[in-house]
């Protein structure tokens, strides 16, 4: 579907994309969420990108904003309706009087921050491929011992279980 130029190829991503939603589940949200996504792929395609915004210190705000959006797109995913998903995401960016985020949650909000920016702007592969071995599986074990600490302490289900 990309041999017929960019006009083409914008159109048969929309497309798949779409189906691609309605096979998640015939509900106009998840349509909605297929073709958000395509939009977006369709938009990476189209849309020109400076040079400057190609240089490797700009590589972290291009993770984060990549991130953002499939989050966004997720909200549609997971509603189960239009009205549920306007909810949910205006509640993302006005706030409501009376709540806040405890300070270990902040805490942890920022922790993740910080990591998406440090891996998106270091190639941790050649870092742990310069240390000496014991340091790097100490580094892994560390990463991994924090993650399973981290981890929700119930399980909610799979979501392909509801289909």
């Amino acid at each position: 579907g990309s041999r017929g130029g960019e006009w083409l190829t914008c159109r048969n991503l929309m497309i798949t994309m779409a189906l691609g939603g309605l096979w998640h589940g015939a509900s106009w949200t998840f349509v909605l969420w297929g073709v958000f996504h395509g939009a977006l792929l369709a938009a990476g395609r189209v849309v020109p990108v400076p040079s400057w915004a190609k240089a490797s210190w700009t590589r972290p705000g291009w993770v984060i904003l990549t991130f953002v959006a499939v989050s966004i797109g997720w909200v549609l995913f997971r509603a189960q309706t239009f009205a549920q998903a306007a909810t949910v995401l205006n509640g993302l960016v006005v706030p409501i009087s009376g709540r806040s985020l405890p300070r270990e949650q902040v805490v942890m909000v920022l922790a993740g921050l910080a990591a998406v920016f440090v891996g998106g702007a270091v190639d941790i592969r050649k870092i742990l491929l310069r240390l000496p071995e014991p340091v790097a599986a100490a580094g892994l074990a560390a990463f991994a011992l924090v993650y399973f600490l981290l981890l929700p302490l119930s399980a909610s289900g799979f979501i392909y279980f509801n289909f």
